[in-house]
């Protein structure tokens, strides 16, 4: 197997952990987010009612609502906090992020090697153009001209181009 491909599938499988590790993350953030959004409906269905009845007696029907409230909102945004807030990276992930950039790094010289070497092939191809040019120049010049001279009697010799002999020429009776 030759190089580059052996970078292009150590790049895919980079690619593919990293594609895990994000796909895992962001299913727990959507699985905490749900669970949290359960809990806060359920605690404020259950907790509220009871939280109500205690402070009811205290502080009056319109003063109670407005505590459990504030309650709930605390502990729904304390609960999507944790679902949003984003962990620090582990070790596998950091790993493979390394490995991307590496392999990323190392395709870029060989494509850069690769441009470079074509460059240098068309360069060889116009030096040797320019020198069969210049030779072929050189020697078939004057035999250029012999093969006209040559072609140009062909033309005139040939019995398409000959002009008629009298003898060739219908009698007329």
């Amino acid at each position: 197997m030759n190089e580059p491909m052996q970078k292009l599938r150590i790049a895919a499988r980079a690619e593919a952990a990293l594609l895990s590790i994000h796909g895992r993350r962001a299913v727990r953030s959507a699985v905490l987010g749900a669970v949290a959004m359960v809990f806060a409906l359920l605690a404020v269905s259950a907790l509220n009612f009871g939280a109500f009845l205690a402070l009811e007696s205290r502080w009056g029907a319109i003063w109670a609502g407005v505590g459990v409230g504030a309650g709930d909102l605390a502990i729904a945004g304390a609960l999507l906090y944790l679902a949003l807030v984003r962990q620090t990276d582990t070790q596998a992930e950091a790993l493979a992020q390394e490995i991307r950039t590496m392999s990323y790094a190392s395709l870029a010289r060989d494509v850069e090697d690769a441009r470079k070497e074509l460059r240098g092939f068309i360069r060889d191809v116009r030096t040797l153009r320019s020198t069969i040019a210049n030779v072929t120049g050189t020697f078939l010049g004057p035999l250029g001209a012999v093969f006209d001279l040559f072609a140009d009697l062909d033309k005139r010799g040939s019995p398409k181009h000959r002009e008629p002999a009298p003898e060739d020429a219908p009698s007329e009776p």
